[in-house]
């Protein structure tokens, strides 16, 4: 039975298992294709989808548990079951339970990295409960220190730090939008932004900006492409209005002309990837019209139109010959004989 995975990063969710397992096949009996403990790890997972579709989570991870147990060659299940563990956790992490769900939810997504060190999804789920718990430096930590390792390839490389971007931007919109002032009797005209009074928020956007912008950067110089140059964008954006906060004209004015070269980066970048795909598109054309002719080609060779054009009647040729074909004989006139000769040959007395 094929088994889906959940998304990465905040979008996890046991949405995943309804995926593989409709509501309608709860309660229904498993299909005897498969035998002993497969046929009930099937059961178990099915039985876990349906609970998870009831939101019961800890259910379902319950469920999944048993399916893992029964079925331990099955790659996908331990992180079924860590997804089903962070849902778990955000159920509970208002609750006095919730710090000991989060450690249940790291724990199993560890499990599943041991298994596979390369599985993002399992990565991005450290990081999201790390960061939903309250922990945005353990969170951003975790992915750093695989980000930081020269020995992936590029582009998974270039793929975490511009993940990493994101977070650190979003931390800092944050706090900005918290100290955005706007005219309400002029909307008009474009908002201001007051600095923070506490100090210490200050300084965590400040170091929200940097972060964010250093980040994105190595994820431009890793070939990440047009979604950094956007993002990098807008980060600068973010710390025009931070120089702003803290009365700094000539760095805002340098960092929305900084943004304005990102944004035609990113015009350059769309556009270089358009004609990318525009140019393997054609190519696939060409290489489907070569492989046609080819055919055609070899069919001619071989002989294979002549013995087509031998198999064929005149009527199944004359629609492709047109005018070329000959007319139809006109069928022969009546034969009548003359009526002398037909007394004298009528029988005497007749």
């Amino acid at each position: 039975m094929a088994r889906s995975l959940c998304g990465i990063g905040r979008t996890i969710c046991m949405g995943l298992v309804a995926a593989f397992a409709a509501a309608p096949l709860c309660g229904t009996t498993v299909s005897a294709q498969a035998p002993g403990d497969r046929a009930t790890a099937d059961r178990a997972v099915r039985d876990g989808a349906c609970a998870a579709s009831r939101g019961s989570h800890a259910e379902a991870r319950r469920h999944l548990e048993r399916a893992m147990q029964l079925d331990p060659a099955d790659a996908t299940l331990p992180l079924l079951v860590a997804n089903a563990a962070e849902r778990e956790y955000h159920d509970a992490e208002d609750t006095p339970a919730g710090p000991q769900k989060a450690r249940e939810a790291v724990a199993a997504y560890e499990r599943v990295l041991a298994r596979d060190p390369n599985d993002e999804a399992a990565l991005f789920g450290i990081s999201s409960v790390y960061r939903v718990s309250g922990d945005a430096a353990k969170a951003s930590q975790v992915i750093l220190d695989r980000a930081a390792l020269e020995t992936l390839p590029r582009e998974r490389r270039a793929r975490l730090y511009y993940h990493l971007a994101v977070y650190e931007w979003e931390d800092a919109h944050t706090i900005i939008r918290a100290n955005e002032v706007r005219n309400p009797r002029r909307p008009d005209l474009p908002s201001r932004y007051r600095k923070p009074q506490d100090p210490a928020v200050l300084a965590k956007l400040r170091g929200h900006v940097s972060a964010s912008l250093d980040f994105v950067d190595r994820a431009i110089a890793l070939g990440f492409g047009a979604d950094a140059w956007a993002y990098r964008k807008i980060i600068l954006l973010e710390a025009a209005r931070l120089a702003e906060m803290e009365a700094r004209p000539r760095d805002k004015a340098s960092y929305e002309s900084q943004a304005r070269e990102a944004e035609a980066a990113y015009r350059k970048e769309v556009s270089k990837q358009f004609e990318a795909s525009r140019e393997a598109e054609l190519r696939e054309e060409r290489r489907r019209a070569e492989e046609s002719a080819g055919e055609v080609a070899e069919f001619v060779r071989s002989g294979g139109l002549r013995r087509e054009l031998n198999v064929r009647s005149t009527a199944d040729l004359s629609p492709y010959a047109g005018a070329v074909a000959p007319p139809p004989p006109p069928p022969p006139p009546p034969v009548t004989a003359p009526a002398g000769l037909l007394r004298s040959t009528s029988p005497a007395g007749s």
